[in-house]
């Protein structure tokens, strides 16, 4: 982790990343994307990592499918932990700072004066208030259960390690010996596998909290999902370290409409770390996550402009000294027949058109393969093939449905209505394998639109006119060859 300069010019002060606002001289310090570190790691992060598992999440064979985002007694959630209560305390006040884009100079939530260890906080109520509102907006509709959890006190963990040595001796003694909150990373480990996997802890819009031996958090004691009742803690402090349903949550965590607003706050943020993402050479099977939220949010973020943008959100770009070197994700094409298809762009926007065929039958396309042409030159297209990996028929997951209507001549059309989509004169058609004979298929009847050719894997054929099948069912006859 590398270290940048605060406002004033001078480098921050190493514990500037947790607690900078303890001590002397800390500073804020910044992502590589312009955002104060606490909030970059400890939140940010969080939303778009939430987003990208949506869809996956969604599909997952394990019912229920779950999201658990680690929360802090720091963070205020139940104002009669100790914990909580410690100066400076966790404020979001009005959410100016999010609002503004949380982007340097801005280092605060609320817009305030910088403080490191409020920084921190405010970052882990951003995380309760999101896990709060996936559980609104998408656990009745989707099944998947999004919780929290206060694991105990991990005193000696990573999470210090830049701060001061005598701070690091004593503070797990002062855990250990005094409040009794001390918890060992392998039973904060198990207390987080529970959430993960135990059927008990299947529940949505809940927070976890174990009260320990001492009621404080530490170690032993009931397991959270029993530790639903109001008791007197080894400070005196009646209902603190406990579970808490999602309408017992309080602080601005359990504030409907500041949760709301931070939620229609976040794609504007999201929208412009993806950018920045792309600048760093981010490459997923996704399309932006900005677009996964603007159906909830009703977000109009400015994205960047670009004449071949078709549809919201799904084209994301930037400028070097190579010119618009870009990413465009689509989701989907129509493409006839119950058929969807999958494709993807990569490179340079303006680059010789390029296009892929993977092989198979059926093996579906990679990233790899977009590493085949140097992005800096080529604007290069991978897609599944109908049938394939994310081309598949929408209304059935049989595996003999996705192979009616699903020819060699059909893959041919679904290439052309790619290319006229995409609004490509003419490209280079390259494939290996299976993805050769498709290629020379296409060539066949398109010989105009084909720049040049680039095949690997090739096999020679005795009997050219043989109706070749491959795989039982596949139905991918090779007769087309003849025509060649």
């Amino acid at each position: 982790m590398s270290y940048t300069s605060d406002d004033t010019g001078k480098v921050s002060a190493p514990q500037g990343a947790f607690f900078p606002g303890l001590f002397p001289g800390g500073g804020p310090r910044w992502s590589a994307d312009g955002h104060e570190l606490s909030f970059a790691t400890n939140y940010l992060g969080h939303f778009l990592l939430c987003n990208l598992l949506l869809e996956d999440l969604k599909k997952s064979t394990v019912k229920p499918a779950r999201c658990i985002i680690l929360g802090t007694v720091t963070a205020s959630i139940n104002d009669k932990e100790v914990g909580g209560m410690i100066p400076p305390v966790a404020d979001l006040g009005d959410l100016k700072g999010l609002e503004s884009g949380m982007q340097k100079p801005t280092t605060m939530i609320d817009n305030g004066r910088f403080n490191g260890a409020k920084a921190y906080k405010d970052s882990k109520v951003c995380d309760v208030m999101l896990m709060r509102e996936l559980h609104k907006r998408h656990h009745a509709s989707t099944g998947i259960a999004f919780s929290s959890l206060y694991p105990g006190c991990i005193a000696d963990t990573n999470l210090f390690r830049e701060h001061y040595p005598v701070f690091r001796f004593l503070f797990p003694i002062l855990q250990r010996e005094v409040t009794n909150a001390y918890v060992s990373e392998e039973e904060a480990g198990r207390r987080l596998a529970k959430c993960v996997a135990d059927p008990a802890y299947a529940q949505s819009g809940v927070y976890f909290s174990w009260g320990g031996e001492s009621g404080t958090g530490g170690a032993g004691g009931t397991d959270a999902v029993e530790n639903m009742d109001a008791s007197n803690d080894r400070f005196l402090q009646y209902g603190s370290f406990r579970t808490l349903k999602e309408s017992e949550i309080g602080g601005d965590a359990g504030d409907d409409a500041r949760c709301k607003r931070s939620f229609t706050f976040g794609p504007q943020v999201l929208e412009r770390l993806w950018v920045n993402m792309v600048k760093c050479g981010v490459n997923r099977f996704a399309a932006n996550p900005a677009q996964a939220w603007q159906s909830d949010c009703g977000a109009t973020a400015e994205r960047p402009r670009s004449d071949r943008v078709v549809q919201p959100f799904s084209h994301v770009c930037r400028t070097s000294s190579l010119g618009e070197s870009c990413w465009k994700y689509f989701r989907t094409l129509p493409v006839g027949d119950g058929f969807e298809l999958y494709y993807e762009e990569h490179g340079h926007a303006d680059g010789i058109p390029a296009v892929f065929l993977h092989g198979g039958p059926g093996a579906g396309c990679s990233r790899r393969m977009a590493q085949l042409f140097d992005p800096a030159k080529y604007r290069i297209i991978l897609f599944d093939q109908r049938g394939c990996g994310k081309s598949t028929r929408k209304d059935s997951s049989s595996a003999e449905e996705q192979i009616d209507d699903n020819t060699t001549w059909h893959l041919v059309s679904d290439l052309e209505a790619l290319r006229e989509h995409l609004k490509i004169d003419r490209w280079v058609v390259a494939g290996g394998s299976w993805g050769t004979c498709l290629a020379l298929a296409y060539a066949s009847k398109f010989r105009e639109r084909v720049l040049a050719m680039a095949l690997r894997a090739a096999a020679r054929m005795q009997r050219i006119n043989e109706v070749v099948k491959t795989d039982t069912g596949t139905n991918r006859s090779y007769h087309i060859l003849s025509d060649l």
